[in-house]
């Protein structure tokens, strides 16, 4: 196996693996490797003596702006603050990917950094931004996870090699080359700022465009009943009016309803559209809908009436079993009001407001799921 340049195409599953190893050998004494990924090649090289010489490669870069490229997004989590749900939901849907993340820090926040990546003095000093990315090529992620230091990459994009791939010549202080072939996106990464008010914008588009990421962030919650013309409607309906003021922090979120015995295009319930009115919630044109799996396998989160729509749910889609849920965290049924006095679709409402403001927060809290993920 050739030590200065190395294509990953010529070698076997075992050859691979010993290339990571020696990889990450070099890495953790100070040298610099060129690395494939997704989007473009880069150099990388490990706090401490292979940062320094990094730096003397790209002087234009400032101290603290070169990119931390981390093994998978769980160790992101980790140790980056992310001030808001829609910063974890970003990074959930994006990494790995070509997204670079911009997070502003303060002078305490680095501190924790650099000791919560074992990195020496000099590396997170001061205040600013700190840029992270999580690469989607599997063999550049097993060199930073089995380098178990922090590493920092920068693209070679200005000297790339014919069709995107890496240099054909040499480069000086590179101890190896890892050669791939031409990228597969073969464009530099989207540089998306993570900003203190819990928002976020593109600061460079590269291999993603904004509307892709907007796309992406987008959470569709499927609410299912019986018939789709009393409860899982009402509950969409509320859902939109609880997400409508929502802060720059807020995730975007979708509501969708459906029936697991929907009579299509069946009116909704009069009731249930007094009830809301009485609630000051607007209530659109509504048509009954009958549940399909396609429906399903979109949603993030699908939470129904009572433990029987579960049921129904699980058994057309198995797969979205861990998505799916009663929206009464105990499990316990919303008794349908259908043919009932309208105050009992006012406490039925009332009772749905409340459990989704809970279900709602406790989904901001936890990590994003990875439904309908199109990367």
């Amino acid at each position: 196996m050739e030590t200065g340049r190395v294509a990953l195409g010529d070698l076997t599953p075992a050859q691979r693996a010993r290339l990571v190893t020696r990889a990450a050998e070099v890495l953790r004494a100070g040298g610099l490797i060129v690395l494939p990924t997704e989007t473009v090649y880069g150099v990388a090289g490990t706090a401490g003596a292979g940062l320094e010489r990094l730096r003397s490669m790209f002087p234009a870069i400032a101290p603290t702006g070169h990119t931390w490229h981390a093994p998978d997004p769980a160790l992101v989590r980790r140790v980056v603050p992310l001030r808001s749900p829609l910063h974890r939901r970003l990074l959930a849907r994006l990494a790995p990917g070509p997204v670079r993340f911009l997070v502003p820090c303060t002078p305490t926040e680095l501190a924790a950094l650099r000791q919560a990546l074992a990195a020496p003095s000099g590396v997170f000093e001061g205040g600013g931004e700190f840029a992270a990315r999580v690469p989607d090529h599997e063999f550049t992620r097993s060199v930073l996870g089995e380098v178990d230091a922090c590493l920092f990459m920068e693209r070679l994009a200005a000297i790339a090699g014919p069709g995107g791939g890496p240099p054909t010549g040499a480069i000086g202080g590179i101890d190896l080359v890892v050669d791939d072939g031409p990228p597969r996106l073969g464009r530099p990464s989207t540089s998306v700022r993570l900003l203190g008010t819990g928002g976020w914008q593109v600061v460079e588009e590269g291999a993603l465009a904004a509307r892709a990421i907007e796309a992406r962030l987008v959470r569709t919650i499927l609410l299912v009943c019986t018939g789709n013309t009393c409860r899982s409607p009402m509950a969409s309906a509320i859902g939109r009016a609880l997400v409508a003021d929502a802060g720059p922090g807020a995730v975007p979120t979708r509501f969708v309803s459906a029936g697991v015995a929907a009579e299509e295009g069946a009116p909704a319930s009069e009731a249930a559209a007094s009830a809301l009115r009485a609630m000051s919630i607007p209530f659109e044109r509504h048509r009954a809908r009958a549940l399909t799996r396609d429906e399903v396998a979109r949603a993030d989160a699908i939470w129904t009436m009572t433990p029987a729509h579960v049921q129904a749910v699980v058994g057309m889609d198995p797969a979205a079993r861990e998505r799916t849920a009663t929206l009464d965290p105990s499990g316990a049924p919303i008794p349908d009001p259908i043919g009932s006095p309208e105050p009992v679709y006012r406490r039925a409402a009332e009772q749905i407001r409340d459990l989704l403001v809970r279900r709602l927060a406790d989904l901001d809290r936890a990590d994003p799921p990875d439904a309908g993920d199109d990367r």
